[in-house]
């Protein structure tokens, strides 16, 4: 009886304040109070991260192309459905929505695989491909019957459910720490809700949410031209085209360059690190127009002034009283190095023109006044230290090609696919691939390789390669994108025409840098006139020698044929070095004389291997 009671009174309270949490309906079951339509928020020319979008009658339209997507000025709260109507007018491609909640997002796919997978990712690191992604549901709703659809996605604290016209199809229930965004999908603010597509042309017909448990913030009020400055204008002009420079289209950019550093042991690691570009006005002097905040080394100098040469080659003219200012994220060092100046180059390509650069692109390469992107050392270090950073395409010269497979020789196959590796041959192609607004071939190479990179993970072999539809989409790759160097070296892995070794040039280059800190200075004649028979020795710890030797076993079968005798004979001085450290403060002229004997068979084999005895013995001594 108590309970019919209580039942009663609950019904009587839910029928005086009907709840505000929407958890149990779909947004067009709310009312239209509760319904915030998203759409005169956006501007395709502003919004749009990649890919081609426009506003056609009030609908938001993506064109045909690859990894497209377009970023909501908009900040939703903590709880929230997010709701929109779409339909597929071209293409056999897929949509998304993403789903931010407090620092993390997540990706709804709807429709890939020929529009037969559903699903949430990355869900603990796993995408949508995934056989272990529990949320990807096989189903087929019937895209490419050009009909609308209704994607609702409830965001709660405890999780996320996804229906498709009404209908559930997922859900995952989570904290939120366990869901992401692949880099190859990121937006520059993952704060904020986007809309995507690819391989597809989609129209959005409707873009709606509901606030659910706080507010949301609108980071515009509509779509209309602001007072603000005007929003930056896209570069559209051929290669090698000069033009006028009127007021600088953008006031910063940034972008990441890769660099290595070398231990006191030898050993190089390489990262990647954001160079911003400032444009600072009010001077009155068109000296230094390009400029550093902090000191750096004189090559580094050399290689931004090449760089600024180049660009004002193509836009005589620069806005009066302004100067570029190029910090590093790592402020506190100083830089080193001329491999940054195809960075530099495309920095100021996008203060200039309005070029948008991609957050998740990197590059390594020096850059002469024709345009020509030049050859850099490391460049194995430097992709492997940019697959660390999360960089999802790389960008390297075309004349350091090669070096990619001493990058599966020093690491692993798995590198060409951990990220999407491209050779650029002028600054016209690395500006190309730098913005987010690529050309329609390359924007679909760089989406399809996506779709490969997410089918294989970090763990596949090179089996895996030659899955029929790995192989034909790689060859798809190469025809959208012929530089696309991580698709032509996953095919000859596939295809057993790796070579097994590295190049004469990279081994040559590992030996000495293994070696270099036992190479010079090590033993001096002793100042003292009464022991000018003896020498005076100078210590070196115990762990790099430990180091140096072990690196130098390490690439007994991995270096060039040729060059073996002369790691041989290296090993052998290192080896005699060592002996030295545990003998008494100074040595005798003949042990001396040994320890000389042991440094020219280092430099003999080195002579026969054609190398400059000069540049050798400077490097010796």
């Amino acid at each position: 009886m108590n309970r019919v009671r209580l039942s009663a009174f609950a019904a009587a309270l839910l029928l005086a304040h009907p709840a505000t949490d929407v958890a149990q309906t779909t947004v067009s079951d709310a009312t239209s109070s509760h319904v915030i339509n998203l759409m005169p928020l956006i501007d395709p020319t502003r919004d749009a991260v990649d890919g081609k979008w426009t506003m056609q009658n009030g609908k938001l339209v993506s064109e045909l192309g690859g990894r497209s997507r377009l970023m909501i000025p908009y900040e939703p709260p903590e709880e929230y459905d997010y709701r929109i109507v779409l339909s597929r007018r071209q293409g056999n491609g897929y949509a998304l929505q993403f789903l931010p909640h407090n620092e993390h997002a997540a990706l709804w796919i709807m429709g890939t695989k020929d529009d037969t997978l559903y699903g949430f990712e990355l869900i603990g690191g796993k995408g949508i491909y995934a056989a272990n992604n529990p949320t990807a549901k096989h189903t087929t709703l019937g895209f490419a019957s050009g009909r609308s659809f209704t994607s609702l996605v409830k965001v709660r604290k405890n999780g996320l459910t996804a229906f498709m016209d009404g209908k559930q199809i997922t859900e995952w229930k989570t904290d939120f720490t366990d869901v992401s965004i692949g880099s190859y999908w990121e937006l520059p603010n993952r704060q904020l809700l986007g809309i995507g597509c690819s391989r597809a042309s989609f129209v959005f017909e409707k873009i709606e949410i509901v606030e659910v448990t706080g507010k949301g913030k609108p980071l515009r009020e509509s779509a209309s031209p602001s007072s603000e400055q005007p929003p930056p204008v896209a570069a559209n002009t051929q290669p090698g085209a000069q033009k006028e420079a009127g007021k600088f289209a953008r006031n910063q950019s940034s972008i990441k360059a890769l660099y290595v550093i070398e231990t006191r042991a030898g050993m190089r690691a390489g990262s990647a690190q954001d160079i911003i570009a400032t444009v600072e006005r009010g001077g009155s002097s068109r000296d230094k127009v390009c400029d550093f905040v902090a000191d750096v080394a004189k090559d580094t100098r050399i290689s931004m002034q090449e760089a600024e040469r180049l660009l004002k080659l193509r836009y005589p003219t620069w806005e009066w009283g302004c100067k570029v200012r190029f910090s590093y994220a790592n402020k506190y060092t100083k830089q080193a190095g001329g491999s940054a100046g195809g960075a530099f180059s495309v920095l100021l390509l996008s203060l200039l023109d309005g070029m948008q650069i991609d957050p998740g692109y990197a590059m390594t390469g020096d850059v002469t006044v024709d345009g020509k992107i030049r050859e850099v050392g490391a460049v194995a270090e430097k992709i492997r230290g940019a697959v660390l950073e999360n960089c999802r395409i790389i960008a390297v010269p075309d004349t350091n090609k090669e070096d990619l497979n001493d990058l599966a020789v020093l690491y692993s196959p798995a590198m060409f696919w951990s990220a999407q590796i491209f050779s650029v041959a002028t600054l016209d192609e690395a500006a190309a691939l730098a913005r987010v607004d690529r050309a329609t071939n390359l924007a679909s190479a760089v989406s399809l390789f996506a779709e490969v990179q997410s089918r294989l993970g970090q763990n596949a072999g090179a089996a895996a390669l030659r899955n029929t539809w790995v192989y034909q989409s790689l060859r798809e790759i190469l025809r959208l994108a012929p530089n696309h160097l991580s698709a032509e070296f996953m095919l000859r892995a596939a295809n057993n025409q790796l070579a097994p070794t590295l190049s004469l040039r990279t081994s040559l280059d590992e030996i000495w840098t293994a070696a270099t800190p036992l190479l010079a200075g090590l033993l001096s004649k002793d100042p003292d006139p009464k022991a000018h028979h003896r020498f005076a020795l100078r210590k070196v710890p115990d762990d790099v020698i430990k180091t140096l030797s072990a690196r130098l076993a390490g690439l007994q079968f991995r270096i060039h044929p040729k060059t073996r005798d002369l790691k041989l004979a290296i090993t052998e001085y290192v080896s005699t070095i060592n002996q030295l450290m545990h003998q008494p403060t100074t040595i005798s002229r003949s042990t001396y004389e040994q320890f000389l004997a042991k440094k020219e068979k280092v430099l003999g084999e080195a002579s026969n291997l054609g190398t400059d005895r000069k540049v050798l013995e400077e490097m010796m001594h």
